[in-house]
């Protein structure tokens, strides 16, 4: 009956988004996502920052299949510079470099390409029909969910990015604590005071996470970028385009590697800052492991390539890291917290209530991503040579284009000279985040989930008569925070437990 519901919801949906300005919006956004995938440097991350301000007009569901299918779109660009060049636009086509590269130097460059490009077309059509599928059926399993499982939730969320963000676990969760102290800036949503203003007439209506996040992401990566000195370098006489529909072929040639290599990306992208380069290179080594010819991977074996892009694509956007992401709140990646950014932007809030009373829009979203989906493939099939040639654009051109377009986002949010600045402020400072480790993504998501843990807290407190015991005695409550325990400490033990083991040996 549900599977019913799934598909006549889908269909319906796609109704909605078979017209020609939703598909020319649909189409831009591929074309935006596959060219900032295809450049080393860029990725989804950026092209979201500064697509979200100029998306409020747009219908939400038009704004939601925008946000995903640039996001998806990156997971096809980035194959381009790692078989071409060996250096993945994103990190999760490291894998795919490893033997894309190599089949790229024995004059196979289109052939890996054309791999890549319809294992990506299939792990994101794998993962889609999932979430499709099973979005709706977790929904009915979430409804027990009350403002004191919310709280616990945003908490979870914050920090499980803490905890899988690169560094250390301290600075982590010092940046999510800066993030939330951000979100506190401004007029208090239950008492009305003004909070950490100084004075300041600018700060009453808080930091807006959208100039924030255009500073954190687009302006501090322009930064690094503009350091950058190295330029790319093609392997000599390779033509892209040869070869192409055969290895498109090869995809189908190997159903148990791509289907189960679309499983793993499914699982991994499920669980909550796992990523695509943890998804991709599983199941890069479970496909090296189960191979009759191991010795062949790392020198130019197609099945490496099979295996690690359908992994990044069915563990992406439209994949497993959408399941938390729509069903609790909980950003399955970073992308993903972006996307949550998107729909904070757009008035929408995700979790249950999202599912349950907005079905149509989410259903015309799916059906959205699956047109982009589409095509991206053609996309990446038929003008694979000029957007070979996108990666090697200048530093020169790319920065300044791109700051522009970030600073234009900014003021057309409210028309504000202030906003630009608070980009120029938290630019500077997300560039000496990223130099001395600490977690950007983490800090623009506790901006986010901050105001929804402040409310849900609030609320709890008065359902529970103004009594701290409402947290910590509902057995779902107890169990989020036996996770979230978990979730922070189990690394640390797992380190300490080996530790011991190896000093008894």
């Amino acid at each position: 009956m549900l599977l019913l519901e799934s598909m006549r919801g889908f269909l319906e949906g796609l109704i909605w988004v078979l017209d020609p300005f939703t598909i020319a919006l649909i189409f831009s956004g591929i074309l935006i996502g596959t060219f900032v995938g295809a450049v080393p440097g860029l990725g989804s991350k950026i092209a979201l920052t500064i697509l979200i301000p100029f998306t409020g007009h747009l219908a939400p569901y038009v704004a939601l299949a925008m946000y995903l299918c640039v996001s998806e779109a990156a997971s096809f660009g980035d194959t381009i510079p790692a078989v071409l060049f060996r250096t993945p636009g994103t990190a999760g086509a490291a894998a795919t470099a490893i033997d894309g590269y190599a089949l790229c130097q024995k004059g196979k460059a289109g052939y890996a390409l054309g791999a890549g490009a319809m294992a990506s077309f299939v792990g994101a059509m794998l993962g889609l029909f999932v979430c499709i599928l099973f979005i709706p059926w977790l929904a009915k399993y979430v409804l027990a969910f009350a403002p004191p499982e919310y709280f616990w939730m945003a908490i979870i969320g914050i920090s499980i990015i803490a905890v899988v963000s690169r560094g250390s676990l301290a600075k982590g969760i010092l940046s999510g604590f800066i993030g939330l102290i951000i979100s506190f800036i401004g007029y208090d949503i239950i008492t009305g005071e003004t909070r950490f203003t100084f004075g300041i007439i600018y700060l009453e209506d808080g930091i807006r996470f959208i100039p924030a996040m255009l500073g954190l992401f687009a302006v501090a990566e322009m930064f690094k970028l503009s350091l950058r000195t190295s330029q790319l370098e093609m392997v000599s006489d390779v033509d892209p385009t040869k070869g192409v529909w055969e290895g498109c072929k090869e995809v189908f040639r190997h159903p148990m590697i791509t289907v189960r290599s679309a499983l793993i990306g499914l699982f991994i992208g499920a669980v909550p800052g796992a990523g695509k380069a943890v998804a991709s290179f599983f199941s890069y080594l479970i496909t090296i492991r189960t191979s009759k010819h191991p010795e062949t991977f790392g020198k130019g074996d197609v099945e490496g390539v099979i295996a690690s892009e359908t992994a990044n694509n069915a563990s992406g956007g439209g994949g497993g890291a959408l399941i938390p992401t729509l069903t609790l709140g909980i950003p399955g990646s970073s992308g993903m917290a972006l996307i949550l950014a998107g729909m904070m932007f757009l008035g929408i809030r995700s979790g249950p209530s999202f599912i349950i009373f907005n079905a149509p829009m989410m259903y015309a979203m799916f059906a959205g991503l699956f047109v982009g989906i589409i095509i991206a493939l053609v996309l990446n099939l038929i003008v694979i040579k000029p957007l070979a040639k996108t990666v090697e654009i200048s530093p020169e051109i790319l920065v300044p284009l791109v700051l522009i377009l970030a600073f234009l986002g900014s003021y057309a949010l409210r028309h504000s000279l202030f906003d630009m600045f608070v980009t120029l402020i938290f630019g500077i400072l997300g560039y000496f985040m990223d130099r001395y480790g600490y977690s950007t993504v983490c800090m623009v998501l506790a901006m986010i989930l901050g105001p929804i843990a402040q409310e849900s807290f609030f609320q709890a407190w008065k359902i529970g008569n103004r009594s701290f015991t409402i947290f910590f005695t509902r057995p779902i409550c107890i169990g989020l925070i036996v996770f979230l325990v978990l979730s922070m400490l189990g690394p640390h033990a797992y380190q300490l437990f080996k530790k011991f083991v190896l000093s008894r040996k």
